[in-house]
């Protein structure tokens, strides 16, 4: 929950990962605390998507 993984990074089978926290490298690592902006953003993404499948959903 909350999470951030970086573009290229590869998370191990298994791998827990510790809500609030940027992970980055191969094999991806924590690097830093999400920031509060960061964190807000990680939800408006999520409900953009949710609101493009839904207007997809309406089109077919």
């Amino acid at each position: 929950d909350r999470v951030m993984i970086g573009a290229g990074s590869l998370v191990s089978p298994g791998k827990l990962l510790q809500g609030g926290m940027l992970y980055m490298g191969r094999p991806a690592k924590a690097v830093r605390a999400l920031t509060v902006e960061e964190i807000a953003y990680l939800r408006y993404s999520a409900e953009h998507y949710i609101r493009v499948k839904n207007n997809y959903l309406k089109t077919e």
